[in-house]
């Protein structure tokens, strides 16, 4: 995390300030077996850099493997693939 966070301070320092990043998410499918879930969905970003052409991301397929304790639902792993494969 120490190391996107510095990136990420770096790219807002040459394009002369913040870059806005927004998720979209589609398709979501979510199954629930007692305390595990596992949700699915296709995941597209589109970003905003300050000053530059705004680009999206590939489309991606997200898993997410959801254990939920006393606290609530965590995440307890994520698969990411591309929605056109290898």
């Amino acid at each position: 995390m120490i190391n996107e966070i510095a990136g990420r301070a770096a790219n807002e320092s040459l394009n002369g300030g913040k870059t806005k990043f927004i998720t979209t998410i589609e398709d979501p499918i979510v199954s629930i077996h007692g305390s595990v879930a596992v949700a699915s969905f296709v995941r597209w970003w589109n970003v905003y850099p300050n000053g530059k052409t705004p680009n999206q991301s590939a489309p991606t397929w997200v898993t997410l493997v959801l254990v939920n304790d006393q606290s609530g639902w965590l995440i307890s792993h994520t698969h990411q693939s591309p929605v056109d494969g290898n």
